[in-house]
């Protein structure tokens, strides 16, 4: 019996450290992805700075123009940014802008998708590290989406 009970709490001991290290090395991950910048007002926004891998797609009406990939280089000044095309389309030249918008302290205040047909208001998404890289959703809702992935 006494022999079952030291097993137990070596057993024990072992899984409460396995999960103190595994909780460890994911805090220390998520300061790793989480890059951020400090506004003089004292507001942390994310960083976009730097080279995203992005995926377009159209759909809906716009189904026929088909899904393309790109590198997009995105310029952050405080709050604001714009994304430029590093290949380019059919429709849209490299060097042409992608995105541009707004940071706020919960993530996109404003975010355009610069298209063959102007600028479309779209919605933005910031997912954490944890959900396959760093990783931006931007969607107008009824025919464009990108995802862009930090490279």
């Amino acid at each position: 019996m006494r022999r079952k009970a030291v097993l137990f709490l070596l057993v024990l001991t072992a899984v409460f450290f396995h999960f103190c290290l595994a909780h460890a090395q994911i805090a220390e991950k998520e300061k790793e992805w989480e890059k951020t910048i400090t506004l003089p007002s004292g507001e942390v926004i994310y960083d976009l700075n730097g080279e995203w891998a992005a995926y377009m797609e159209h759909y809906g009406p716009l189904e026929g123009y088909g899904r393309y990939p790109d590198i997009v280089e995105i310029k952050q000044e405080g709050a604001s940014f714009v994304g430029i095309r590093q290949i380019g389309n059919p429709w849209m030249l490299k060097g042409s802008e992608f995105i541009r918008g707004e940071l706020d302290k919960n993530g996109f205040k404003r975010i355009q998708i610069i298209s063959g047909m102007g600028p479309l208001d779209a919605k933005g998404q910031i997912l954490p590290w944890y959900d396959i890289g760093k990783q931006i959703i931007v969607d107008d809702g009824e025919k464009y989406r990108a995802t862009l992935i930090r490279r």
